[in-house]
């Protein structure tokens, strides 16, 4: 997309930005959870950050294909960006949205506003986006449960619809920005390059790599399993865990191992899967669900927020890792080496 086209998206309907009316029009149509996730990230960090922080006043135009490619919303989601304020940069390689309003107090105001709007919403059957939200940004560790004080948006999905015997497949991926989802069309290549390790001496969080992968099967009348594809890329024929239909299991791993995600005993691969990073805030944990395309629970707004509570249960059902933390962790790395002796010679060398 080039910026001719956000510039229309932005003069032809929306002629001053952070117009009342034009706002609650353009929002009201992002009914996709990806796109109102992502207004609400970028709205919050206008109004958190905006001032002292120039990042957050730009976010990359791959970035919102990525993010709404999948539910169709990208079209309703840069309207909605031209409407608060921002114009496509296609200057460079890499095209930006960037916000040129200014924050001042009205529209910081307005902004709060948009955002209080787009809290994530448990919306309705038949309902609007107006609709008050019964899904909290952050939730407290529950005694009844033990589950991670974390917030229920960190722990929204990477999401990856697959064909399969068993007709369309979800795949979802808690947290979305710690895993990776490799279609099958893409597998053979994903699997060729192998499992991947940690090159040189970690320390600090860096250098705990453990993981603790569980995976739920929510697919009626079959079994799922998970195979580690080694540092050579030659997948394991027997798999490293099986989860029986309404079940989960959980499997010790590392960051950057390589998983095929099948259909047992089939051995219909659904996906790749890697965990690229260790996610600390969660412990190390990575939930996978799979399921039908038309369960409710990957489906709407109030979907995704029951995914991100269940997550939370299932985690907490897994525990803690029974294996020592590395010894680098706590530690910081040794002292940098002194510089090299200087070529050049001192008023007094040799006196």
């Amino acid at each position: 997309m080039d910026r001719s086209v956000g510039q229309a998206a932005r003069d032809e309907n929306y002629a001053s930005p952070l117009d009342d009316d034009a706002i609650a029009a353009v929002v009201e149509q992002l009914a996709g959870p990806a796109a109102r996730g992502l207004l609400h990230t970028l709205v919050g960090n206008l109004v958190d950050h905006g001032h002292n922080e120039p990042k957050f006043l730009k976010v990359k135009d791959s970035a919102i294909h990525k993010r709404c490619n999948l539910e169709g919303s990208y079209a309703e989601t840069i309207a909605a960006l031209a409407c608060i304020g921002f114009m496509l940069d296609g200057s460079s390689d890499a095209a930006c949205w960037c916000f040129t309003g200014d924050l001042d107090v009205s529209t910081l105001q307005t902004l709060a506003k948009i955002r209080r709007h787009l809290t994530p919403a448990a919306v309705e059957a038949g309902g609007t986006a107006h609709e008050a939200s019964s899904l909290p940004l952050a939730t407290s560790a529950s005694a009844s449960i033990g589950a991670p004080a974390v917030p229920l948006m960190d722990l929204r999905p990477n999401i990856l619809q697959v064909d399969s015997p068993m007709g369309a497949l979800w795949i979802a991926a808690c947290p979305d920005a710690f895993v990776q989802l490799v279609p099958a069309a893409d597998f053979e290549h994903f699997a060729f390059r192998g499992s991947g390790r940690v090159r040189g001496r970690t320390y600090g969080l860096r250098a705990d790599q453990r993981i603790l992968l569980t995976l739920c099967n929510r697919v009626p009348g079959a079994c799922v399993s998970a195979h580690w594809i080694d540092w050579s890329g030659e997948e394991r024929t027997a798999p490293n865990l099986v989860s029986q239909s309404s079940g989960q299991e959980t499997v010790q791993t590392y960051i950057l191992h390589s998983f095929a995600i099948r259909l047992y005993p089939q051995h219909s691969v659904l996906c790749g899967m890697q965990v690229t990073e260790r996610p600390h805030h969660l412990d190390g944990k990575v939930v996978v669900y799979v399921t039908l395309a038309s369960d409710p629970l990957v489906k709407t707004s109030a979907g995704l927020a029951e995914l991100a509570v269940d997550c939370q249960r299932v985690m907490a059902r897994v525990g803690e890792d029974s294996r020592e933390p590395p010894e680098g962790v706590g530690r910081q790395g040794p002292a940098p080496p002194p510089p090299p002796p200087s070529s050049v010679r001192g008023k007094f060398w040799g006196s």
